[in-house]
């Protein structure tokens, strides 16, 4: 597993990058997967895998840029606001495992409400 260093690097690199990491993904399998096959045919969207850690960073990456859209923020604000309180990896990266199953408007509430009062704490 990654340190909690190497980790707030990728979910700032990935929250930068997420807006497009979609379209790259699914340009890349093209490439890969379709060699030489017409632009027209699917992807085996099987073939493509995450390890857990990729998975949990893309999710915190997520949270980051939803509630910045809540907010009416840049995703670099609420990324800067959330870790200089501490809240990537003492609440949203910890708690994947239930916070991803929660719906997005949930989650971005809770991480707002969170962020209100961490602040306030400060």
């Amino acid at each position: 597993m990654l340190k909690i260093e190497k980790q707030q690097t990728y979910i700032h690199f990935i929250a930068y990058l997420s807006n497009i990491s979609r379209i790259i993904i699914i340009f890349v399998a093209q490439i890969y997967y379709n060699k030489g096959k017409t632009s027209t045919q699917t992807i085996d969207m099987s073939k493509i895998s995450l390890n857990q850690v990729q998975i949990q960073l893309a999710f915190v990456a997520t949270c980051i840029e939803a509630t910045a859209r809540t907010l009416g923020q840049s995703y670099k604000d609420v990324y800067a606001r959330l870790k200089r309180i501490g809240a990537i990896e003492n609440y949203i990266y910890p708690h994947y495992g239930v916070l991803h199953t929660e719906s997005r408007e949930n989650v971005v509430q809770d991480i707002i409400s969170l962020m209100n009062e961490w602040e306030a704490k400060a």
